[in-house]
């Protein structure tokens, strides 16, 4: 393994190692850490111990994408929470996970009380649970802080090819976009992705140019905390026939998606049939 990706990951769990060396220096002890796990909620702790579903590569995409695990240390018991903050246009989704993971678990609304003109009610779930949240650390590398965690890259070999689709369904679904527009007589089609890192941004593009001979084309935007990439297409033979394709792989047979993406992605076709035949087709790379 790269030497520079052995350190990254490392990086990942230092801030967990001072925390614990630091509690048992300061409080004398040396007993084994309590591990905390909310007892009033019924948690699937072995959900992801393998991953031999379209529902749980869906998720797991998800995670990745919009979960977020949060670890937290008071005297000696050690917290992990896995939480979701979304909006309540992803409610139904949220909800969808929960009954997969934690079906006591509560999916909580919050109103929005910001005078903010965009911001829009959330939905927010809260999973606590030690042993969900550490296989996910240790098998998946889905770290705490993980948006700092630039030389991620998914180990594929831990999902079977035919849950490919699923995964990056999910991962489309937390942090990819889909949209078009018209100009006089050309269609504008975007279909993009967002990654912290670029490895595994290359690693989606890879799968995406295997599978419809479409090129993948990566871009560096400088944010105001980290830095992050888009992963977009240019397409080498007629547009619609391959993001048809590419609609018909993500959704085709499949019982978990986020609705109102599905149905952006799915307009883009009437809208097609109803422009005139002289449009031009451009996709944005």
């Amino acid at each position: 393994m790269n030497k520079v990706l052995i350190f990254d990951k490392i990086l990942g769990y230092v801030d967990y190692i001072h925390y614990i060396n630091s509690m048992i220096e300061k409080n004398k002890f040396t007993e084994k850490v309590k591990k905390r796990t909310n007892l009033k909620y019924n948690h699937n702790n072995d959900y992801f111990d393998s991953i031999n579903t379209a529902n749980k590569a869906y998720i797991l995409g998800f995670i990745i994408a919009d979960g977020c695990i949060n670890k937290t240390i008071r005297g000696n018991c050690v917290t992990n929470r896995l939480t979701f903050n979304n909006s309540i246009d992803d409610l139904d989704i949220i909800t969808k996970i929960k009954d997969e993971i934690s079906p006591d678990s509560k999916v909580y609304i919050r109103e929005n009380k910001s005078l903010t003109v965009n911001r829009k009610t959330q939905t927010s779930l809260k999973i606590t649970s030690f042993e969900l949240c550490e296989k996910l650390i240790s098998k998946y590398d889905i770290i705490p802080n993980k948006t700092k965690h630039h030389n991620f890259q998914f180990n594929f070999n831990l999902i079977p090819k035919e849950f490919y689709r699923d995964f990056i369904r999910g991962f489309f679904d937390g942090d990819g976009s889909v949209s078009f527009y018209k100009t006089k007589n050309t269609i504008f089609f975007n279909f993009s992705f967002v990654f912290n890192s670029k490895l595994f941004a290359e690693q989606i593009g890879n799968i995406f140019e295997e599978l419809f001979n479409i090129k993948a084309v990566y871009y560096k935007h400088v944010g105001k905390t980290c830095d992050y990439y888009t992963l977009r297409f240019n397409y080498n033979r007629q547009r619609t026939i391959i993001i048809k394709e590419i609609y018909n792989y993500l959704y085709d047979n499949c019982d978990i998606y986020l609705e109102r993406k599905q149905i952006k992605f799915s307009k883009y076709f009437e809208y097609r049939a109803n422009s005139t035949d002289n449009t031009v087709e451009q996709c944005n790379a």
